[in-house]
């Protein structure tokens, strides 16, 4: 079966080292809204938490209750971020078990002014279940 993908893509008025350090910063959380059928984020805390920022896993509590828990596997702030989803508590388990979100950073690009970066954002479900929830065949 084929993995679930959503991406998207934006030019944000950030760093990519901005990008990161907002990543680390829980408290910023609750302001992901949602995204598709991603609830938003009601609460997010550190289980563990190093200094070299790979393998530090963030609990967090979305709005519709559920619960699950994102690692940190890749960090190279000024290129690439990477952070693994798992322990999914249901809804979310009964379209997934695991969510690899992804962020590249491409700085360079000649429509990126000053100061911005723009982002591509992969999200990639490996381990999808109920694909016909979107309309994707199996």
């Amino acid at each position: 079966m084929k993995p679930i993908t959503f991406s998207c893509e934006a030019t944000l008025p950030h760093t990519p080292e901005e990008i990161a350090s907002q990543i680390l910063d829980l408290s910023k959380w609750p302001e992901f809204n949602g995204y598709g059928p991603l609830p938003g984020i009601k609460h997010a805390e550190f289980e563990t938490k190093n200094v070299e920022v790979v393998g530090m896993r963030i609990r967090v509590t979305n709005r519709d209750g559920s619960t699950h828990v994102e690692e940190i596997v890749e960090w190279e702030p000024t290129r690439r971020l990477r952070l693994h989803m798992h322990e999914f508590s249901p809804p979310v388990s009964r379209l997934a078990t695991v969510f690899d979100e992804t962020w590249v950073f491409l700085r360079d690009a000649p429509e990126i002014c000053s100061g911005e970066t723009r982002a591509l954002v992969d999200l990639v479900s490996a381990q999808a279940r109920h694909r016909s929830a979107f309309g994707a065949d199996g």
